[in-house]
């Protein structure tokens, strides 16, 4: 991978930003943020916590492996997008089209439907603890269908099934909150 630290980046952004306002009249930039979050077209969002983003880069070019040679980020590996070396993958957003500097936590995609808040690799931070027993089996039902079936279908299969399964958690949500208000 090649790309723009993302200090350097948002330090370029604060300095053209600082003083802009919106429609409303608030300020644009926030010397106070907390969280990164990205979202995509699609909807797919992602918080990552401000001490997250410190070695991260916005990826903008790949090692052809055949070539040896760097080439833009293709659609197929995301589009440009966020990378964080120290989190697991799916705290960068592929194909990422907004971002969004956070005061207050917000739970993205995956974090709604128990993945950890911050994903940390070297602490192995993949699940929330309340959900943990449950993802352990998906994630081991997941590595056997991998093996048994390859990896153009296992991926397939788990990046479906993780939608289908982000919508049926939003569903029981709704209706857990729609049952609260009556």
């Amino acid at each position: 991978f090649q790309g723009v630290p993302v200090p350097a980046l948002l330090e370029l952004v604060k300095s053209r930003m600082k003083n802009a306002t919106d429609a409303d009249e608030k300020t644009v930039w926030r010397d106070d943020w907390k969280y990164l979050y990205q979202t995509s077209p699609e909807g797919y969002s992602v918080p990552v916590f401000r001490e997250d983003v410190e070695n991260a880069f916005l990826c903008v070019s790949l090692r052809n492996s055949k070539t040896g040679k760097f080439e833009l980020m293709d659609l197929e590996h995301g589009g440009i997008r966020f990378v964080f070396p120290t989190l697991f993958g799916w705290k960068s957003c592929k194909w990422v089209s907004t971002v969004r500097l956070l005061t207050e936590y917000r739970k993205g995609f995956w974090e709604r439907i128990g993945c950890h808040a911050r994903g940390r690799v070297e602490f192995d931070e993949r699940w929330a603890p309340q959900a943990s027993k449950v993802w352990n089996v998906l994630y081991g039902s997941n590595a056997m269908f991998l093996k048994v079936f390859g990896d153009k279908v296992g991926f397939f299969v788990m990046q479906k099934s993780g939608y289908y399964l982000g919508v049926c958690v939003d569903s029981i949500q709704y209706l857990l909150n729609f049952k609260k208000q009556e």
